[in-house]
């Protein structure tokens, strides 16, 4: 069994004992990279319940849909490599 100590946040309690607590402002930056080429990317969707997905793969109806016939212009999302 894993050694746990408090995390320091009530409604999460204990984690393992080798985990780091970090404010997640500390994991992510912002930068303005747009998107150029749109065939090399896929638009992604943010929600509060399901997180980061395509946005192919949370389209439930139209008033979801993206409109414009590119993603030229759009941020790039880049995934961090720690």
């Amino acid at each position: 069994m894993r050694e746990m100590k408090d995390s320091g946040i009530e409604w999460i309690g204990e984690i393992p004992e080798d985990w780091k607590v970090s404010r997640i402002k500390q994991l992510f930056s912002e930068v303005n990279d747009r998107c150029e080429n749109s065939e090399n990317y896929t638009l992604l969707s943010v929600s509060e319940y399901y997180g980061v997905a395509p946005k192919s793969e949370r389209i439930s109806d139209d008033d979801m849909l993206t409109h414009a016939e590119t993603l030229d212009g759009y941020k790039i999302c880049k995934k961090m490599i720690w």
